[in-house]
């Protein structure tokens, strides 16, 4: 993983095609992490709960 990921600054793939529950939904190029976008800034997406 490169630092730039480590330090959560990573860089969104901008692909506008891929919509989910009123966002846009994409992955870092770097280290494949989802991230989503309102219409403005991209950002990490909400970690999934684990089941047991």
């Amino acid at each position: 993983m490169k630092i730039k990921c480590l330090l959560g600054r990573h860089r969104a793939i901008k692909d506008y095609s891929n919509w989910k529950r009123g966002y846009h939904v994409s992955a870092c190029a770097e280290c494949g992490v989802e991230m989503r976008s309102y219409g403005s800034e991209w950002e990490v997406g909400p970690k999934k709960a684990k089941s047991n």
